[in-house]
Parts: structure tokens; sequence; C-alpha cells
């Protein structure tokens, strides 16, 4: 039979011819280097032939075949040859302990990606744990283990390599036994699970020829040996240096049928090979000469291999085969002296097994003896099967057929048996587990460190913690922690326990410490711990787990009503809905109810009838119909009403968002049309044009649906699909037409008829006005058919800044808004007043005269400056209060109100306010009608946002 895998071997051997010879088992195992010949040269030593070639590179053969087949590799690989003639089965384990499977080892290594510290350690540890199982497979096979090393000098290192193993064994016995009891084989086998205690053999080597054989020149051949050689005192010395060690770590003991392994008494135990000076090629040209010019009469009885050559030079004059060529030139150098060769040295042992002699390895007063059975090929490989499906096979894959063929014809069906190798394996590998904690003592003391220093990260991480706090400073709290920890740990268990710390840290912040990550929309934190809002209709419940609670920032600001009149504290709002519909619905019922309100249109459920949601038109009880009632009937033509807009911008102060109102002129039309735009956005960059008291040209051109920042363009444009959807937010000009929210932002109220407010003493019946900044502006507006006059006509008291009238061509000095410089005659006009109210968050309110102005006026007096700066420039969102805070810091306030008196005389206001809120990509805000016609005699109040957002995106205000 030829040298194969072990999986191989066991597949062949039923059907092997002699698989009745009764046989001895060698198993080699041990270390090798790159210079030295591998642990397969021994094989073709002892046999006399070329059993593996030199590079054979058999284990790499073996994995790659089992991989083709889809069978995992055999860790660790083992390979096999049966020496017929002399009855010797050789196994040899490789290692990570031989340089080919060494590199073999590392290649696999290097494919693994991102590999850690820790992953490494472990690949390395799982390759140490293979080879104690594979160390165990062969003492619980084999009579001879050799145990090969490089140099002279025993590594201490396999001490504890074999406490190991013998570990593994005793634990293991209980297991291996009950699958013993259905084999072929003696009841001492069975009962020990192996056929014998092995006896261990060590081969050193190689060592220099001439350092042995100094002061040894002169010897002839045929000489006997001194006794006291350099050489055999060598051996004497490592062999009583092996045995001294062995004792003292309890590995050899009196009775041997206890002990992993024996060594004999009063036999060598120790082979050192010697090194030849000639290299390879030398040695194969000297013996291709040797064989070419041998003759009858050369027979030599000497060298290597003598006690095979005798046997093989039976017949005279026939020429003997020449033995095969040994690349390994370790063994060369036997035929220089007449020391006995590693074929006597191995033979000697084998010879018992073979005669059943057996071991007579125990030492002491009442020494017991041991157990020595000799198996047949076929029950030897049905046992071998077993133990290498328990000990070496993955208990995850199932059982090859290996099993199944070497079962057949034995007691017990195959199935059953496969079902108990496969427990078995399950079993060994937690058995395998205790080797952990002995093999790997790097990881033992990693382990230990790294337990010491997790309680310092813990309470590192729980030092001045609040209790409850936020994931930000959860973070940073868990970086300290594991700063502390990486001072103290060390080895590959430290990445391991730095997870720990990680999860830990993570269970304690979970777990009641957890405080609510909603942040509001002035950006501040909820002060409550991990809780869910409840949902509409539902009440609070902080008895429940998690808690049911509505967010809070215990931060509280003063706020004003719709109207103007009342105020009231509010909480610091989390959702649009809280902060620009809830808090002035609220004030609602207290203060504005009674007073006329323009109905913004919104997004309404027609859940009745089944047909899907439509936009429509949702007002309040007191709407427009008494100002309905009063609008002009008819074209502007037939009762000389202006056409007009309130032209004006609110612009943007340094460091603030924008606000702008652009200049959307129109002529009045009727306002149940005006309402039922729908909500679309419409854009025009055109104005309303009178030329004259008998003829009004209204221009409008063509409209820009979606127009700004379109943040829409991947959306159907199917009218029907969007209408049934409600807009997340508030609307911008990136919306689509005919998108509405469910509640509006903004709110225009009439306060009352136009002679309500009276220029010389302000809004007094509002409170929170600071004092002088109570007033509106005025503003003439100019009646249908007024003329321009000459500005060296005038004088200044009877000029006054007034809307530029549409029709004629942009003069020199006009503003691009309408407004310009030149005047109209006194009585050809009507005042209207106009004031930009701004408010802080405790509460103060102020007009603003002009971007970043504030009002101020003499008690009694009035405001006398027109409103012709403010409407044609941009007026800023949030601008600094005249007032300071409680702090160091200065404090904003925000636009939160327009003031509009219209006077009872023909003319229409066109309101159309565009805010934007922030700088780009933040959107342009309109209300859901961009355009409102203001009817005629009323006192107009138009509520600007308290927050601005869409799609889930909220601009807070500056930070203070």
């Amino acid at each position: 039979m030829k040298a194969v895998s072990l999986d191989e071997f066991l597949e062949q051997v039923p059907s092997s011819p002699h698989s009745s010879h009764e046989i001895c088992v060698i198993g080699i195992c041990g270390k090798t280097t790159r210079r030295q010949s591998e642990k397969f040269s021994l094989v073709n030593e002892l046999t006399d032939r070329q059993a593996f070639p030199v590079y054979s590179g058999l284990a790499k053969r073996s994995s790659k075949a089992r991989s083709d087949s889809g069978q995992p590799p055999l860790e660790p690989p083992i390979a096999a040859y049966y020496n017929a003639e002399d009855r010797v089965l050789f196994l040899v384990l490789s290692s990570a302990a031989d340089h080919e499977y060494l590199q073999d080892v590392c290649k696999e290594l290097g494919e693994l990606e991102r590999t850690s510290h820790a992953a490494a350690h472990a690949f390395w540890r799982a390759k140490r744990r293979s080879h104690c199982l594979g160390l165990l497979f062969l003492f619980s096979l084999c009579h001879l283990v050799l145990l090969t090393h490089p140099t002279c000098t025993l590594d201490v290192s396999y001490d504890h390599l074999f406490r190991a193993v013998d570990l593994l064994r005793q634990k293991a016995q209980p297991l291996l036994r009950t699958q013993m009891e259905k084999t072929p084989v003696g009841s001492e086998w069975q009962l020990h699970c192996r056929p014998c205690p092995p006896r261990l053999l060590f081969i050193f080597g190689p060592v220099e020829l001439g350092a042995l054989t100094r002061g040894h020149e002169n010897l002839d051949v045929n000489d006997k040996p001194r006794r006291n050689s350099p050489r055999r005192r060598l051996q004497h010395a490592l062999e009583d240096q092996i045995y001294r060690i062995f004792r003292k770590s309890r590995l050899l003991t009196n009775q041997s049928i206890n002990c992993l392994f024996t060594v004999p008494a009063n036999q060598a135990f120790v082979y050192i090979l010697t090194k030849q000076s000639q290299d390879p090629t030398s040695t194969l040209v000297a013996q291709l000469q040797k064989n070419c010019t041998i003759k009858d009469s050369e027979s030599s009885t000497t060298g290597p291999c003598r006690f095979r050559l005798s046997r093989a030079s039976g017949q005279p004059g026939l020429v003997p085969p020449a033995p095969a060529p040994q690349l390994s030139c370790s063994f060369d150098a036997m035929a220089a002296t007449s020391e006995a060769s590693l074929h006597d040295f191995v033979w000697q042992h084998a010879h018992l097994v073979l005669t059943r002699r057996g071991f007579e390895d125990s030492v002491g007063r009442n020494p017991q003896p041991s157990h020595l059975e000799v198996p047949t090929l076929l029950a030897w490989a049905t046992v071998a099967t077993r133990l290498r499906v328990a000990i070496l096979s993955d208990y995850h894959n199932q059982v090859d057929e290996t099993f199944a063929t070497a079962a057949k014809g034995h007691t017990g069906s195959a199935d059953d048996d496969e079902d108990n190798c496969e427990e078995l394996a399950q079993k060994m590998k937690d058995l395998a587990q205790c080797l952990e904690g002995f093999l790997d003592v790097d990881a033992k003391f990693s382990d230990s460190r790294c337990q010491k220093a997790l309680p310092l990260a813990h309470a590192a991480y729980q030092a001045n913690l609040p209790h409850h706090y936020t994931s930000s400073v959860h973070r940073s709290q868990l970086a300290h922690a594991a700063r502390v920890y990486r001072q103290q740990a060390r080895g590959p268990a430290s990445q391991f326990y730095l997870n720990k710390l990680h999860e830990d840290c993570m269970a304690f912040w979970t777990a009641g410490h957890q405080l609510c990550e909603e942040r509001s929309l002035t950006d501040q934190h909820c002060m409550h711990k991990y809780h869910i809002v409840p949902q509409p209709g539902e009440l609070p419940d902080p008895d429940c787990i998690p808690l049911v609670l509505p967010h809070c920032s215990r931060a509280r600001t003063t706020g004003t009503c719709n109207c103007g009149y009342r105020q009231a504290t509010r909480d610091d709002p989390f959702t649009l809905q809280a902060a620009n519909f809830d808090f002035y619905e609220m004030l609602e019922e207290k203060c504005c109810k009674n007073l006329e309100h323009f109905a913004f249109p919104v997004f309404q459920h027609s859940g009745d009838t089944g047909t899907p949601p439509a936009t429509s038109l949702v007002g309040r009880p007191h709407n427009l119909d008494s100002v309905v009632s009063e609008r002009v009937q008819g074209p502007p033509t037939q009762d000389g009403a202006a056409a007009l807009s309130l032209v004006f911008s609110l612009g943007q102060a340094t460091g603030s968002p924008m606000v702008s109102l652009e200049n959307i002129h129109g002529t009045g039309g009727d306002l149940s049309e005006a309402q039922g735009c729908g909500g679309q956005s419409e854009v025009f960059d055109g104005a309303a044009v009178v030329t004259d008291q008998s003829q009004v040209t209204e221009q409008r051109p063509s409209k820009i649906e979606g127009g700004g920042e379109v943040e829409n363009e991947n959306v159907s444009h199917d009218g029907a699909a969007s209408k049934m959807r409600p807009l997340q937010g508030m609307l911008h000009l990136g919306c689509r037409p005919g998108v509405l929210p469910t509640f509006s932002s903004w709110s225009l109220i009439r306060l009352g008829p136009a002679k309500t407010y009276i220029s010389t003493t302000g809004l007094v019946e509002q409170p929170g006005f600071l004092q002088g900044s109570h007033y509106l502006m005025p503003w003439d507006v100019p009646l249908p058919g007024a003329r321009r006059v000459d500005d060296a006509s005038l004088t200044e008291a009877d000029s006054w800044p007034v809307v530029q009238v549409n029709g004629t061509e942009r003069l020199d000095g006009d503003n691009w808004r309408g407004f310009s410089n030149r005047q109209w005659r006194r009585g050809e006009s009507s005042r209207a007043y106009v004031g930009f109210e701004y408010e802080d968050p405790r509460g103060r309110r102020f007009m603003s005269s002009a971007p970043d102005k504030v009002m101020k006026v003499a008690s009694g007096s009035g405001y006398r400056e027109f409103a012709g700066r403010a409407l044609a420039s941009d007026m800023p969102l949030y601008i600094v209060a005249p007032t300071q805070g409680r702090g160091s810091k200065p404090v904003h306030a925000q636009l939160m109100r327009m003031f509009v008196v219209v006077p009872d005389a023909p003319v229409h206001l066109l309101l159309s306010p565009q805010v934007q809120a922030g700088p780009p990509p933040c959107p342009t805000f309109v209300p859901e009608q961009p355009e409102v016609e203001l009817p005629r005699d009323g006192v107009w109040v138009l509520r600007f946002p308290y927050s601005y957002g869409s799609n889930g995106t909220v601009w807070p205000p500056p930070p203070r």
C-alpha cells in the first residue's frame, strides 16, 4: 500500500489483502526545520524504500482533495503508510511545528481580512488545540511514538503539552470507553481505550560528525566504539534529563498503565542523528557510482540498513537491489561509524510488539503488568475510524462514508454508530475547552489582567454622572472609561473585555438612566427620562414602563395670542403644531374667538363618504361674512377703487434668517375668488396697472408652479394622489400645487374698523409693548386718478411718500418694489398704517420702523415718519432686543405680527408674505393662501409662525 492520507487509508483497508495482518503501529510527531528533512524521511529510512517523496506535500494535497469534495480538511493532517513486509503501520502527524505546514497556516492567516490581535491569537489557539487532539489520537492507537526534534536540546514545552494531552485523555476516557465496547478488540483495549501504554522514543539531531568524533580520528572502521564516546554520553545525558523532567511533572510514574506514555528502563529511548559535511548533490552522485560498479563479492553488511541488506542478499551471485537514494543527508553518516542505525534502534522496540512480549516499563516494589494487544489491520481500522470521528472531526459536520464502510460486518448498525459518534464528537469538543486555560497561558494572564481592569473602567464611567443623561454624555463617559481600561488591560483578551465594557455601560445607561433624546424646536433637550409620547386622545401615564408623557424641556417663554390682547406662559414646543397652532388655539377661547378671522385652507379628510380626502377651506365660527358684505362690487373702473399692493419685504439682519414679503401685485377681485385659490403657490413678477380714473388695466403674467427651490422633483405629478396625503410641515414655494398641511401656522384677524386705531395713542390696549414703541407707521395710498406733481412745485408740507402707480415706465429714482420718492397732491390719497411687531422670549414687544431699528416715540405725540423705508426694505426675522436679559448675552426678538390699517376708501391691498427662516437650502415659506386681499375699513393683524420647518427639518432661532 502506498502512502496516503488517513482518510484514504481507512477507506482502502476493508478491500486490502493485508487486512488480516497483525500489525505494529508507530506514530511520528515533533518538530522539523527548513534545513532538515521532514518526518517522512524517517519512514523512508526505517522501511529502506521511498515510501514518501522527499518533498511530498501530502498534507497539502489531502486538504485540497477534501476541500474539493466538499468536506472540511482534517485538522491536524495525518499521513499513513503500511509496510506489509515488516507488518508495521506508520502514522505521521503534521502540525504548525513543521516548516511546510507552518507556511500553509501562515498563508491561511494572511487570507483573513482585518485580522485583529485577538483574532490571530484565537487562530493559533485553535491550531494548538487541534495539535493536542492529534496527539491524543496517536497515543490512543499507537504502540510506539517517535518524537523528532531538530536539535540535541530538549524542548521543555513538551512537558506542558503532554500534561495537557494527559488531562484531556483522563477526561475523555469514559466517553471513549462507551464507543470501544462495540469494536472487535480485546477487553483490555476497550477498558483502557488503547492497545497498550505506548513507548515514547526521542530522535534528536543532527549533530556535527566532527564534534562527536574529535579525538577518535585514528580509530579503525572495524574497531568497536568506545563505551564513553561523546555521542553515547550525550545520548545517556539526554535520557537522564528527560526521565527526571517527566518524573517530576508526574508524566512518568511507577505504574505505567496509568501514564500517557512510558519510556523503557533498560533500553535506549534516545537516538541522535549525525550530520555529514557532504551536500545532497555529492551524496546522490556517490550513490549512483556505487550502484553502477557494485559486484557480487562486494555485498557489505555495514551501513545504515545492514539488517535489511543481510536479509536481501540470500542468493550468491545475485546483485541485491540498491537502496533508494536518501535526499536527506541526516542518515548518511551512519556508515562512518559502527553505531546502531536508526532502523536497529526502532526495530528493537517494534520486535517486542510483534512477538507479543510487551513492555515491562513499570518500576517500584509492586509493579503492575501492562496490557498489550496486537490487532489486525481491519480491527485497527475500525477503532481508528471511531476515534477519528470522535476526536478529529468537526461535530457540526456529518460523519463521512469512512465510518459506514469500516463499520459493516460489526455489531450494531452503521446508522446507530454514526449517531453515537456524532454525539461523542460534540462531547469531545466540549471537553477540549478545558485545554484553553491549560495550553494558552497568555490568554489566562490576559483574562486575569483584564478582569482587574474592568471594575476600574466601570467606576470611571459612573463617576460624576447625573441620574439621567443623554447619548452624548454616555459616549463621552464611555470614551473616558475605555482610556482607563486600556491603561491596565493587556493581551489577546483585551478586545473581548473592551466589548464587555461597552455592553455593561450600555446596559447601565438603558436601565433607567437614559434621558429623552428629543430636542425642542428651540434646540433644547427634553428633561424626562426615556418615555413614550402619548397618542392623540391618550392620557399621560407616569406609572407605565416606559413612561407615557409628553416632551418637556422645563423652558418656558411668554407668548401673545393671535390678536395681541392677551399674553400667557407657553412651554417649549417640540412640534410645529404645538408651536404654531395649539398654543394660539388655547388662547382663542379666552380672547380672540369673537373676532373676524380669515380661514386659511388646510387639509381635511372626507371619511364619512368614503371618497379620497381632498383639500378644503376650514374656517372659524366668525369668518369674513361682514367683510364680504363690505367688499367692492364690480371692477375698479366702475367705482373708482385703486388696485394697490402692500409691498414690503422682511429681510435678514446680520447673522439671522431672512423673512421677505415679496411684492405680488394684483387687482382687487372677489374675496371668494381669492379664497378659492386652493393654496396654490403663485409667484408673479408683474404688477397691476392703473392708468387713470376711467381705465384700469390688469396685467398678470403666467404663474410659476412650485417656484423657488424645487424639492419634490422625483415625486409623481399626479394631482389627485398628492391631495390624498397632507403636507408634513409648513407650505413653501418648493411644494407642489394642491398640497396642504393639516393645520395653518398663520393667522389673519380683523380687530375692528379703521377708526378704532388712533395714531396719537397707538396700540395702548395691547400689553407687553415697550414705552414709545407701540405706534404704527403712516402710509399714504394714492386714490384712483391721482396726478403726479413736479418736485419743484411741491412744498415740504404738500408732499409725502406714496406708492408708485402702475401703468407707467419706471423713472429715475423709482424703487423696483413699487415705491417712489415722487409725491402726490394732498387730497388725492388715503392714509393707511403699517407696523412690524417683534417679540422676545419674555413677552416684551416693540415695533420696528426699519431694519434693525427699534421705534422710539415720545408719549402722546404719535409716530410721524412714513412707512416708505420699511416697506421698501427686507425686514429681518430676528433682531437684537433693546432690553437686556437675565444674563450678559443679548436676547433676540422675533418678528411675530404685522399690523395693517386699511382706510375706508376705494383702495385694495393685496397681502402676500414670504419668509426665509435660514440660509440656503432653507425654503421660502408662504401661507396656505399666498395672496390675501385685505378689505377696506379694518385693522388687520397677521400673526407669523413661531417656528419654521418642513419635511422633518426645523430651522431653530439663532443661539443667544
